[in-house]
């Protein structure tokens, strides 16, 4: 059966096909994909009731959106080099879906549709109407304590699920997460001295010579654990509200499960205090000469507020994880790890620049600090009480 296909595409851009043996799929064959499937209906495709966007990220990514149905959105792994990753996502949402130890974790997940490993093309469904957090932020200026919990009550369900024996043998006997690559900054190799830009070649100069911060970043690298499963990329983007039937925006979804594996469970808690430490980092005005001492006066509402939220999530963690004795542990380990979070956030925006900026110089400043005082960062800066521990 052959369909005229009259599909809207917006912004879809193609690239070279040279060294990548899986074909590029255009909106008709994503369209052609679908349909033969089942995702679609004749009479959708041909009545034109289907929009494609194309999403420019590292994959070939697009938003299916049905007017009269169902939508989706649709990855494609382009090169070698990100075929794995998806591959990894892809198995890992086959897993889920299929295990009842995983029910805690799966409401936080879009709905898994499929996988052509042929194709290399991963379809999910797609909420209408959602935004990741970045944007909704940014939309109402305000840090949700409701979306805050919800990302604490999703990460504890994933932090737990290793617990799970069909759910953990996967991953127990092969995807492993390795310590993040901005542990090893300090000390780069000659790939990444060909590459490097001018203003993050001076960003690894001042880390070496800053006293104690290589060290800390050395000695984090040889405490990186492997016991748990771990999303790994945890930020707003990957990050996704819907509104619940109240209209309100209650639900949320975590994305973007590429680099799952067995990792540190810390690291994740310290990618979610370094997404809303660098929020309230940017807020403050940029003026010269301010130091890190000058920080907390500049920004005190915003830090209020994103210590309130704080509070919120790792209440929630820790309601249910019941990490007992340990919890002041994780806060530390978990502190530190946001350090080094916000190191790379730095690092990945200086890419393209020459000199450093004085946003990073003060990321810079900030980071080195919070190494070197975790357990004063938590409850100053974070407004984390420590349970059994003096600072």
């Amino acid at each position: 059966m052959c369909l005229a296909l009259r599909t809207k595409l917006i912004h879809a851009s193609h690239s070279a096909r040279e060294g990548v043996s899986t074909q590029r799929f255009d909106a008709r064959d994503i369209v052609h994909h679908l349909w033969t499937r089942g995702f679609l209906s004749s009479a959708a495709v041909v009545s034109g009731d289907v929009t494609l966007t194309a999403i420019p990220r590292r994959n070939l990514n697009f938003r299916v959106v049905v007017s009269r149905g169902a939508s989706y959105f649709v990855k494609q792994a382009v090169d070698p080099s990100s075929r794995a990753f998806v591959t990894r996502e892809a198995q890992f949402y086959r897993l889920l879906s299929s295990c009842q130890g995983s029910i805690g974790l799966q409401r936080y997940l879009p709905q898994y549709c499929g996988y052509d490993s042929e194709s290399q093309l991963l379809v999910l469904g797609l909420q209408l109407g959602s935004r990741d957090l970045c944007e909704h932020y940014e939309r109402t200026s305000r840090m949700s304590m409701l979306l805050a919990r919800r990302i604490g009550s999703a990460l504890a369900e994933l932090h737990k699920l290793i617990a799970s024996d069909r759910a953990g043998a996967l991953f127990r006997h092969g995807v492993t997460a390795d310590p993040p690559w901005v542990l090893s900054v300090h000390r780069p190799n000659v790939a990444v001295l060909g590459q490097i830009s001018s203003a993050n070649l001076k960003l690894v100069k001042t880390i070496q010579q800053y006293p104690g911060f290589a060290e800390s970043l050395e000695r984090l690298s040889l405490e990186w654990k492997k016991d748990r499963l771990i999303h790994f990329d945890i930020k707003s983007d990957n990050l996704i509200t819907v509104r619940g039937p109240s209209g309100r925006w209650t639900q949320l979804m975590l994305v973007d499960w590429e680099l799952v594996g067995l990792g540190d469970a810390c690291w994740d808690i310290g990618s979610v205090f370094a997404d809303y430490l660098g929020r309230w980092l940017f807020s403050i005005p940029q003026t010269e000469g301010n130091m890190p001492e000058r920080v907390l006066e500049l920004s005190g509402r915003q830090l209020v507020k994103m210590q309130r939220a704080l509070r919120a999530f790792w209440g929630e963690y820790l309601e249910r994880m019941a990490l007992g004795q340990d919890v002041d542990h994780w806060l530390i380990r978990s502190v530190e790890y946001s350090a080094a979070r916000l190191l790379q956030r730095c690092y990945e925006q200086l890419q393209l620049s020459v000199d450093l900026t004085p946003t990073s110089i003060r990321f810079l400043q900030i980071t080195q600090n919070m190494l070197q005082r975790p357990a004063e960062t938590a409850v100053r800066l974070l407004g984390l009480p420590l349970q059994m521990a003096a600072l």
